[in-house]
């Protein structure tokens, strides 16, 4: 009986992992959101990611949460219920303004739409959209409220504000100031900003998109394909400083959050024996691959490898009252068991150590290769049915794990050192 509540969950597992997220996201703001139809852009991105996002919003020029909280199409929206992300952007100065000001005006009606959102969506996550602060500044209000006569004031005084939001209520972050940040600081060549020093530009608006992508996915942003008609090499740059700043730190985004669901475990190795420890949020049922064709539905298992190589383990958890599910992936090692995988298959690497591309041959064909970090993190992903070599110049000096996967699936590990 045991083996077949197994299989079950297994099969349950699998089928979840395999569908494309479907989310539906309601978003409250104004002209930040609609300019450029943020939402048909994010849309677009998780179409050439396999997902799909599909949206309504109320977004009127310039206004308020104030405003939105007595609007009836924005009550309507939210107590129409089933959504899985509720945007909330207030009016882009407010949240900068003096502290008793924004606690007069701004976070009450925060703490009351988040409210309303809670009592009709139960299983909906809060979202503050952090936007950015003027390219120069608010020269308007600057005479009233000196740190506003600067970029860097206002930036810094919206992000503040956006986190005491989202930490008041038990909500995650879209944090496209921070992304904007990264750009000014350190891609100065891309402007994100339209005439007016407010309002975004096309690549200002892709890079709003992305970072929605991001959160709302929990997906790196560097597999999308969606450009938006922008040319040049903006649009990778853009995707690459999401990773940066929004993927690479998801936890931090979501930290507020109390519904966020998410897969991560630790481990314990001596020799061949493995203990994992289980630091998953909001997680009802779990399933453990071991990436050696065992598997465990244990919270905290332990495992015994029968042979030396590097397994790719996965842990996959579901919340079962949300119908939520997220998956963590970790390399492990094992080195002195003695002899090795008979399912693995004969390969040689050059140059090792390299510089700029790593060259492959196999004792059968190969058809893909994947390069890991020690930490597990997945670099590159790179499809070889039709050339031998993978371009890592990019890399930071170091020691990486290569998988390779054969066109019979068969897998073959091994380490390399970066120059």
């Amino acid at each position: 009986m045991r083996n077949k509540i197994f299989l079950f969950l297994s099969i349950f597992f699998l089928a979840f992992s395999l569908q494309a997220k479907d989310y539906k996201v309601l978003y409250i703001g104004n002209s930040y959101i609609y300019t450029y139809d943020v939402p048909e852009i994010v849309s677009n991105m998780a179409a050439s990611t396999g997902d799909n996002i599909s949206f309504e919003m109320n977004c009127p020029g310039g206004y308020t949460l104030k405003q939105h909280f007595t609007n009836s199409t924005t009550i309507s929206l939210i107590k129409q219920g089933g959504w899985d992300y509720v945007v909330l952007q207030e009016q882009s100065q407010f949240p900068s303004f003096p502290i008793e000001q924004v606690e007069a005006e701004v976070f009450p009606y925060a703490h009351a739409l988040d409210s309303l959102i809670k009592t009709h969506n139960p299983c909906a996550t809060t979202l503050f959209f952090m936007t950015w602060g003027r390219k120069n500044g608010d020269q308007h209000n600057c005479q009233y409220f000196p740190p506003l006569c600067t970029y860097e004031g206002m930036d810094s005084l919206l992000a503040l504000r956006y986190t005491m939001m989202a930490e008041q209520n038990f909500a995650s972050i879209a944090p496209v100031g921070r992304v904007w940040r990264y750009i000014r600081e350190n891609h100065s060549h891309i402007d994100p900003y339209s005439s007016d020093e407010s309002h975004q530009s096309k690549i200002g608006a892709y890079a709003v998109a992305t970072t929605f992508y991001t959160i709302f996915l929990n997906k790196n942003p560097e597999n999308i394909t969606y450009n938006f008609n922008i040319e040049d090499d903006f649009p990778e740059i853009v995707r690459n400083v999401t990773k940066a700043v929004v993927y690479d730190s998801l936890d931090h985004w979501h930290r507020f959050n109390d519904k966020f669901v998410r897969a991560n475990f630790t481990y314990l190795q001596n020799d061949n024996f493995v203990e994992f420890i289980n630091h998953s949020t909001n997680g009802d049922s779990y399933l453990w691959d071991f990436g050696d064709e065992n598997q465990s539905s244990e919270v905290n298992p332990t495992h015994t490898y029968s042979y030396s190589g590097a397994y790719n383990v996965k842990l996959s958890i579901q919340n079962e009252q949300c119908s939520k599910s997220d998956y963590f992936e970790k390399i492990v090692n094992i080195d002195n068991v003695g002899f090795h995988d008979p399912n693995s298959f004969e390969f040689s690497i050059s140059p090792n150590p390299v510089n700029d591309n790593l060259y492959i041959n196999g004792s059968i064909p190969i058809a893909k290769a994947e390069i890991y970090n020690l930490e597990g993190k997945l670099l590159i992903y790179k499809d070889l049915s039709s050339e031998n070599n993978i371009n890592i110049k990019d890399l930071n000096s170091g020691i990486y794990l290569l998988k390779l996967t054969s066109k019979t699936n068969q897998v073959a590990f091994s380490k390399f050192i970066k120059r």
